[in-house]
């Protein structure tokens, strides 16, 4: 079972997965059916129906929790590893681009947003856009919140 067209692979973060009363594994079970209906499936459906391995290309599933950052991890190591086998490569010398995972003010900072950069570099200083809100770049972290003076694409 092939889980999309060659060359594209899929990796889904499963969210809100804090909010009371979400049994997590259900709600995986769910977003694995809905995938199933477009012919996409999860490296659990395919591991679970008999393969030896999973195709590569698989879609790879991740439960996570913005609030508490609990599968955080798991999933920047699941993106690493997706680029990294795809072999994708970025020029770190353009204007950056990339996307807002989670935002939110946090007391003593303002705003704050989990960002992965998909294209070129974000810098301290550098101004960014949002949708209608932007801002300069006060704070570079990675995600063990040390000090970047440059984000790079798929940096963790």
């Amino acid at each position: 079972a092939r889980s999309q067209p060659n060359g594209i692979s899929l990796v889904v973060a499963v969210t809100k997965i804090d909010k009371h009363g979400i049994d997590v594994d259900e709600a995986v079970m769910r977003i694995e059916n809905q995938l199933m209906e477009h012919e996409i499936f999860t490296e659990n459906i395919l591991a679970g129906g008999g393969n030896d391995g999973v195709e590569f290309g698989a879609c790879q599933l991740f439960p996570v929790s913005g609030l508490t950052g609990e599968g955080l991890d798991d999933f920047v190591e699941g993106l690493a590893l997706q680029s990294e086998i795809m072999d994708l490569r970025a020029d770190d010398e353009a204007r950056g681009e990339g996307i807002v995972i989670d935002a939110r003010v946090e007391k003593g900072l303002g705003v704050v947003a989990d960002c992965v950069i998909r294209w070129g570099s974000v810098s301290r200083g550098d101004f960014v856009v949002s949708g209608t809100n932007g801002g300069r770049v006060k704070f570079l972290n990675d995600v063990g919140n040390k000090p970047l003076e440059k984000a790079r694409p798929s940096q963790p």
